[in-house]
């Protein structure tokens, strides 16, 4: 919904955990200003008391946030901060996929990233249903796998994100792969496939 649309609720609830997931939603839904969203979810960051499920929702989106505006090291702190909340929240879908993000932030990053917290990722992911708007893990690890030049690997992943996106009908993560999957069919010499794709 658009922001509009959402404000009003803002003043239903007084500072709490119940505001502030009001005000995490309107940053969730504030995808036209990264500035105004980022300001929205600290705000809610603050008011959350420490909720573990809804602390590292907004960690996780804020990482996103921060990634997308240029600043890689503070996405990959709050990664590894909403990492911490889901571990003493009962969120499997947010673990798995935090546990992905604050891997390849890491290894965005050139710290020590150790495959071993993204074989984690992968296993959780193969238990959950549905993952929804959450990031999979098969998707990271596919962009991973692909900027370390491990292009089978990464077109198995790949397969598997495309396989959850089309399963979920969520269409920003299925014509991602497809456009990941069409690049390594044109370095692995088949640009047919990539264009069949």
């Amino acid at each position: 919904p658009p922001r509009s649309t959402l404000f009003p609720y803002t003043t239903l609830f007084r500072s709490g955990p119940r505001h502030a997931e009001v005000l995490a939603h309107l940053g969730w839904h504030s995808e036209d200003d990264f500035e105004a969203s980022t300001r929205l979810l600290e705000q809610a960051l603050a008011e959350a008391e420490g909720a573990p499920e809804l602390s590292a929702s907004i960690h996780f989106f804020l990482s996103d946030n921060w990634a997308i505006r240029g600043d890689i090291e503070r996405a990959r702190i709050e990664a590894h901060r909403a990492v911490a909340y889901t571990e003493r929240a009962d969120a499997p879908v947010l673990l798995a996929s935090g546990l992905a993000q604050a891997f390849f932030l890491d290894w965005m990053c050139g710290r020590d990233a150790d495959e071993r917290q993204l074989d984690r990722a992968l296993e959780l992911e193969r238990t959950l249903g549905r993952v929804g708007l959450v990031g999979p893990p098969s998707m990271t690890a596919g962009l991973y796998l692909m900027g370390m030049g491990r292009l089978e690997q990464a077109q198995e992943a790949f397969g598997r994100a495309l396989a959850r996106a089309e399963a979920e009908g969520i269409e920003y993560i299925r014509s991602d792969v497809l456009l990941r999957l069409a690049v390594i069919a044109v370095r692995t010499g088949h640009p047919r496939e990539g264009a069949l794709s």
